[in-house]
């Protein structure tokens, strides 16, 4: 397949390859911002957590930050990984890193971000735009309760398909970065078991992420019932909340 590629075709792939190194870092910590919040509802509950994601939210929801530390980075890793795509060429069957990449990129975060984010600030009634106050663990309480295989389905998915796509891709960079030569088959190396530590760690991060939106579900309301109703209509402006409510 290289062979077949234009010199043009190999640098604008390089080119984008960095662009997709780049912009890890960025996600990276908005990731790990994110996952501290559910995490801490392990041993604080939904109070830990809340108190957890709208500290997280001062560091990256600003006018100026959100763009610059959130949407950009996201943006350019996926414009790129698709363009790097069109040019290497479709394959007949897709990786872990591939299959991940696309779940995420049309599916899971399109509906996590909708709800949890744009659908929320809709002015119109009944949401009349939630406040970033109201939008805490209370909020995501509350469609587990209402919803709970729709919303672990969505939860669990976008946990473990970006903790596979993280893990695998960030493998790729460093065997990218620090190469090593190819072992004679069936022998272990040093660094097949290298790889076992960030398995390891993903494993336990995605465990303690589903173990705190446990911990939720099991967790009362305490959101009133007229702030209930805004956040049920607000789920169901989603299309999947709605097919699945039917």
């Amino acid at each position: 397949m290289n062979g077949k590629r234009s010199g043009s075709a190999n640098r604008w792939i390089s080119r984008l390859t960095l662009v997709q190194h780049a912009t890890t870092p960025f996600i990276s910590i908005f990731l790990a911002v994110h996952l501290v919040a559910p995490i801490s509802a392990l041993v604080g509950g939904s109070s830990a957590a809340s108190g957890l994601m709208l500290l997280g939210r001062e560091y990256y929801q600003t006018p100026l930050g959100e763009p610059l530390l959130v949407w950009i980075p996201m943006g350019l890793h996926v414009c790129a990984s698709m363009l790097k795509r069109a040019l290497i060429g479709f394959p007949t069957r897709l990786n872990a890193l591939q299959a991940t990449s696309i779940s995420l990129a049309w599916f899971f975060i399109p509906i996590h971000l909708s709800v949890h984010r744009f659908i929320p600030s809709s002015p119109m009634p009944p949401i009349s735009e939630l406040r970033p106050s109201q939008l805490d663990y209370e909020y995501v309480k509350t469609g587990i309760h209402v919803w709970p295989l729709t919303s672990w389905f969505l939860y669990a998915g976008l946990v473990v398909s970006m903790a596979i796509h993280a893990l695998d891709g960030g493998l790729l960079m460093y065997r990218s970065r620090f190469p090593t030569p190819e072992p004679p088959k069936g022998s272990k190396t040093l660094g097949g078991l290298a790889e076992l530590g960030p398995k390891a760690v993903a494993v336990a991060i995605v465990l303690s992420v589903l173990g705190g939106v446990s911990v939720l579900s099991t967790e009362a309301s305490y959101a009133t019932s007229a702030l209930a109703a805004r956040i049920q209509a607000s789920y169901l402006q989603s299309f999947f909340f709605r097919w699945t409510a039917r």
